[in-house]
């Protein structure tokens, strides 16, 4: 059984125990290709076929979630997702490391953690605020010390980053709405490459995977490329005699 189907037969085992049982089912957070195969397996999987299917992962914006199968109508309550925010903060601000986002993703998969127990990381003004599985918290918390060579102090945040707070918007001109040329115009790299990039599974659309280098995108298409970012399509501003577009789009 193939990886893909592996995780298929999980997410039909969560939802099916949760329809039987009438509660809540919860999987760990789930990455684009994790949700790329939920998507694809609510249209072609009998099991997960109009099942309801919450995502969320701490936030609003949030690429990591968590998947919740249920039905708030039916069970007259919304899902509680297990969902805690960690705040790491440096001990003393003005002798701390720059710490960036890898920083804090290393010191924590260092301490011997599977990737799916962590959600989103947020830096902002040197402190790293971290989702992760509820029941994780207080080990990530008892085991973070350092950061780089910094040392840093660990608690449970009542305060929730936005996570699109950083966002930009900008304006690109292309010669057509086709998301091989939208990523080169993003990230500022050449065609070619953007189709690469498309062509080894590493670009995603709302979620699924987007293996067509022609596909039109449409307004609040959100675009994710694995280890470059974000954006979300906003329209067309205005176009030019030559037939050139320019693109409103926001940089997540």
């Amino acid at each position: 059984m193939t990886d893909e189907k592996m995780t298929e037969k999980r997410l039909a085992e969560l939802a099916n125990r949760a329809y039987d049982g009438g509660y809540y089912t919860y999987t760990p957070f789930l990455g684009l290709a994790e949700i790329h195969i939920l998507e694809t397996a609510k249209r072609t999987c009998r099991e997960l076929s109009g099942i309801k299917v919450y995502l969320y992962g701490g936030a609003d914006g949030c690429e990591r979630v968590i998947a919740a199968f249920g039905d708030e109508e039916a069970f007259g309550y919304p899902p509680e997702f297990p969902i805690s925010c960690i705040k790491i903060e440096p001990l003393m601000q003005k002798f701390a490391d720059n710490l960036t986002h890898r920083d804090f993703l290393g010191s924590i998969m260092n301490l011997g953690l599977e990737r799916e127990v962590i959600g989103d990381i947020v830096v902002k003004e040197n402190i790293g605020y971290v989702f992760c599985l509820a029941g994780m918290a207080a080990y990530i918390i008892d085991n973070i010390t350092r950061i780089k060579h910094t040392s840093v102090t660990c608690t449970v945040s009542d305060y929730v980053p936005e996570v699109m707070a950083d966002a930009s918007l900008i304006n690109i001109q292309v010669s057509s709405v086709r998301i091989d040329a939208c990523v080169a115009k993003v990230y500022k790299i050449s065609r070619g490459d953007a189709g690469s990039l498309i062509k080894g599974r590493r670009v995603y659309v709302n979620g699924v995977l987007c293996e067509n280098g022609s596909y039109t995108l449409k307004t609040d298409d959100v675009v994710s490329v694995r280890g470059r970012g974000r954006f979300e399509f906003r329209g067309i501003e205005k176009s030019n005699r030559k037939g050139n577009l320019t693109l409103s789009i926001l940089k997540l």
